[in-house]
């Protein structure tokens, strides 16, 4: 005879059981070969959202000495995200519950001298499932960017509306594809078509594609889209054309009820979350316009946060915040714990009390080595309270120690242990970058000048100045 109890025990078994598939199904995991990336770190950056545009590490681990990794993502929805080795990053999408086993090609000691000196990280995919969402979505692209290396004059110099009409034949497998992401990604990337070759007026464009239609914000296509659709949205006036009217209300510090109000009857806006998305991406490209006040801007993005009621839109606006903020005279230094050539660690707040210079940097830039000779000669024109923090990005130490021994350097060498979230931290994009912080920790210059243009006057500015101001 069957009981109650055992009812009972069998259904929660039941139930423990689903809820391990349904972790299981929540993440992606990736794993691969990489012959040269021997104890060398490699992580997966992941998009806080697609308009900030800011990213996160979701994931990181060592290869392992027989050349291999694993790593696991937690996830709820597709995203698209990068994988990173060193400086070399690389595309990926990423689905819940899949795998994918992947083969890098790389010599593992690629390093940028400048911000514009890329070298994309190279792999391939060791299964060629029809299913992995990567390869369907390469297959996409080829057909389109193929049909607008031949067609790209005729379309936006002749709209040509015949040859839109032939390239969603061509996509007809990807617009039709249970996979809803793929279908969303071909669909939205065709819509710029539209938009390019004036196949269609703007307001019936909108109609198609964003009236009462879900906001896809994990959909990369989607969000290109988007952004070049309500381009400079508020600058232009909204659809209304109230340029003029809209940019004097937030120069005499409107608030965003006025603003909207300025705005009635702008047919994009009748949808609340597309309006708040609307006003958030406008709000931020105005951010850095100097026809417009930069504070009256961000108080604007705070109330959007406070006052929407979509959590996604909330996320945004705070990130958005962020990156207005981020090392903007004084705001707080983030903090780091490194070795120093004896292996000591070193933190950044073991110096509060003193100005504190950082000096990105690594080996093989000769620029950095130079801009090294003028610090030293900088420093002996000032007094003992400033400290010089030279951070080496280089991924084997050894070269930091043999340097400051060669030219006696007398300030601190740190090794940044691959910390690649410490260099995003400091938005280190070129070497070398310098950073200057107040004796409270504090940003005061970021990033500032190089020791051979004018950091000598920012530091007599600062530290002279202020020594003076207090006898």
């Amino acid at each position: 005879m069957i009981t109650k109890s055992y009812l009972k025990l069998t259904l929660i078994t039941i139930l423990l059981f689903a809820v391990q598939i349904s972790k299981g199904q929540n993440k992606a995991i990736i794993e691969g070969d990489f012959p040269k990336g021997n104890n060398k770190y490699i992580a997966i950056l992941a998009y806080n959202d697609l308009l900030s545009q800011t990213v996160k590490v979701v994931a990181s681990t060592t290869v392992k000495k027989g050349s291999t990794f694993s790593l696991e993502v937690p996830l709820n929805e597709t995203i698209f995200a990068q994988i990173q080795f060193g400086f070399q990053k690389a595309n990926i999408f990423l689905e819940p519950g899949k795998k994918y086993q992947i083969d890098i090609q790389s010599n593992g000691d690629y390093s940028p001298k400048t911000a514009y000196d890329e070298d994309p990280l190279v792999y391939t995919f060791k299964d060629h499932s029809p299913e992995n969402i990567n390869l369907i979505l390469q297959g996409f692209d080829n057909i389109y960017n193929s049909f607008m290396v031949r067609n790209f004059n005729k379309i936006y110099q002749k709209a040509d509306h015949n040859l839109i009409d032939s390239i969603y034949n061509y996509s007809k497998p990807f617009l039709q594809s249970n996979n809803k992401y793929v279908q969303n990604y071909a669909k939205y990337k065709l819509a710029n078509l539209e938009l390019l070759g004036h196949r269609k007026n703007k307001n019936k464009i909108f109609e198609s594609y964003f009236y009462e239609k879900p906001i896809r914000y994990q959909n990369i296509e989607y969000m290109t889209f988007f952004n070049d659709f309500f381009e400079m949205f508020l600058k232009s006036g909204g659809n209304n054309k109230k340029t003029v009217e809209l940019r004097d209300a937030i120069n005499k510090g409107t608030n965003l009820s006025d603003l909207l109000t300025i705005l009635t009857n702008d047919v994009y806006l009748r949808d609340a979350e597309l309006q708040d998305l609307i006003i958030c991406k406008s709000l931020s490209e105005l951010y850095y316009d100097q026809l417009y006040k930069q504070r009256n801007i961000r108080k604007l993005i705070i109330e959007l946060k406070d006052k929407t009621n979509f959590p996604e839109i909330k996320k945004i606006t705070a990130n958005y915040l962020n990156v207005f903020d981020k090392l903007t005279l004084g705001s707080i230094a983030p903090e780091f714990n490194l070795p120093n050539t004896d292996g000591q660690r070193v933190k950044l707040s073991d110096y509060k009390g003193y100005y504190v210079l950082l000096n990105f940097w690594k080996d093989g830039c000769m620029g950095c080595e130079l801009q090294m000779k003028y610090l030293n000669d900088l420093l002996k024109k000032y007094p003992k309270n400033l400290k010089v923090i030279s951070i080496s990005a280089a991924p084997h130490r050894g070269y930091d120690k043999s340097l400051k021994l060669k030219y006696n350097y007398p300030w601190i060498f740190l090794n940044f242990e691959n910390k690649f979230d410490l260099l995003m931290d400091y938005n280190v994009n070129l070497f070398p970058t310098f950073v200057l912080i107040d004796k409270n920790g504090k940003i005061l210059k970021s990033p500032a000048p190089y020791p051979d243009g004018n950091l000598g006057s920012l530091l007599e500015r600062v530290i002279f100045s202020k020594k003076k101001n207090k006898k």
